[in-house]
């Protein structure tokens, strides 16, 4: 299971690279926030604009009440996208 997340990161990470003109237009914060972010992918990844989906990421990361429902969504969601493997 290890290897097959590493993987699996790894493969995320590298999609991004690929990507990586889609971003370079951010300031340096909202860069490095979709950065930090590229192995835990969410659903709105591909729905928003890359600075919203930074900006975004940085608030709820930062607002203490915020912080464990993100956790408890992307956790869930990274689990369904496993296929249901913890």
């Amino acid at each position: 299971r290890e290897i097959a997340s590493a993987q699996r990161d790894a493969h995320l990470s590298s999609l991004w690279y690929e990507d990586a003109a889609r971003h370079m237009h951010l300031d340096a914060s909202d860069l490095m926030e979709v950065m930090l972010n590229r192995c835990s992918p969410s659903p709105l990844t591909t729905m928003l604009p890359p600075r919203l989906l930074g900006r975004i990421s940085g608030w709820t990361g930062r607002i203490p009440l915020v912080r464990p429902i993100r956790k408890m969504v992307g956790d869930a969601y990274r689990k369904r996208l496993r296929g249901g493997l913890p």
